[in-house]
C-alpha cells in the first residue's frame, strides 16, 4: 500500500484522519493499530513524538512520513485534490466559502477541543458545572459559525445543512461530538444542547457512513477515559449516581445560562 495510517482506535484526532482517509478511498486504506504509551519502533519512524496519528508513505524510496492530525488532514487533501477529487472543501473558485470552513475547524481546534478536556479532567463539582457551560459556549460557537457560512455562502458542504456534504469542519468536529453523546453522557451527567436543528445535524454527523465507519463500540470509548474520571468512579455506587444525577438537573439550564440555542440565534 503506498500509505499506511498508525493509529489508536480511540484517540479522537485518529477518528478525524481515518474519516478522511475512509471519505477518499472506501474501505480499503491500511490502518495499523499501535500503542503510544510504549512508542513502538515502527510509530517512532513516522511520529518521532510517538503520538498518533502517523502517516507512513511508501510512494518514496526510503519511505517517508507525515504526522500531526491537522497536517495530515491538509496533505490527504492536497493529494485527493489530484487523485480521487473527493474533497471535504468548497472548490478552488470559491475560496470564500473554503476560508468559513477552515474558520470551523480552527475553533474545533482552538476552543472546543481544550473545552472537551477540561470538562472531562474537572474533579469537582463546580469545575465540572463551569466545564460543561464552557463546552456548549464551544458548541454555541461552531454553530455560530455555521450559520455565518450558510448565511453568505451558497455552497452545499457541510452537514449543517439538511442536504449538505461532509465537510473538513464537520470530520474535525465530529469526535468530539460523538464523545459527548456517550463519554459525557456517562462520567458527567451531561445533557446535549436543546434546539431542534442541532440535534439534526448531530443525527446526520453521526450517523454519516463515512463517519459511522471509524467509530468503536461505546465501551471501548468509556473504558478510555476512566482515568481521567477516576475521582467520580473512586465514589460508593450510590453516591455515584445520584452526583450524576445531580449533575444532569443543573446542565438542563446551561443553555439559557451561556447563550441561546441555535434555533433562535
Amino acid at each position: 500500500m503506498s500509505l499506511v495510517v498508525y493509529r489508536l482506535v480511540h484517540a479522537p484526532v485518529t477518528l478525524a484522519v481515518r474519516a478522511k482517509a475512509g471519505f477518499d478511498s472506501p474501505p480499503g486504506r491500511p490502518f495499523y493499530e499501535v500503542d503510544p504509551y510504549k512508542k513502538p519502533a515502527e510509530l517512532l519512524e513516522v511520529s518521532p513524538k510517538g503520538l498518533v496519528p502517523g502517516l507512513k508513505l511508501n510512494t518514496y524510496r526510503p519511505p517517508r512520513a507525515v504526522n500531526e492530525s491537522t497536517v495530515i488532514l491538509e496533505y490527504l487533501e492536497d493529494v485527493a485534490s489530484t487523485t480521487t477529487k473527493r474533497s471535504l472543501l468548497p472548490p478552488v473558485s470559491d475560496p470564500y466559502a473554503r476560508a468559513l470552513i477552515r474558520l470551523q475547524a480552527d475553533h474545533v481546534n482552538r476552543t472546543l477541543v481544550p473545552a472537551f478536556y477540561r470538562y472531562i479532567q474537572a474533579q469537582d463539582e463546580e469545575k465540572q458545572v463551569t466545564g460543561a457551560k464552557d463546552f456548549v459556549d464551544a458548541l454555541i460557537g461552531l454553530v455560530m459559525l455555521f450559520e455565518r457560512a450558510e448565511a453568505e455562502t451558497t455552497t452545499d458542504f457541510g452537514l449543517w445543512k439538511k442536504d449538505g456534504r461532509l465537510s473538513l469542519a464537520d470530520v474535525m468536529a465530529g469526535p468530539w461530538i460523538f464523545r459527548a453523546t456517550n463519554v459525557l453522557v456517562h462520567y458527567r451527567g451531561f445533557v446535549l444542547p436543546a434546539g431542534e436543528r442541532f440535534r439534526e445535524y448531530v443525527d446526520r454527523l453521526v450517523n454519516h457512513p463515512t463517519f459511522k465507519r471509524t467509530c468503536s463500540t461505546e465501551q471501548l470509548y468509556l473504558d478510555s477515559y476512566e482515568r481521567s474520571v477516576e475521582c467520580l468512579l473512586s465514589l460508593p455506587g450510590r453516591e455515584r449516581d445520584q452526583l450524576r444525577k445531580g449533575f444532569t438537573v443543573k446542565l438542563y439550564n446551561v443553555w439559557p445560562t451561556v447563550g441561546k440555542s441555535p434555533e433562535e440565534t
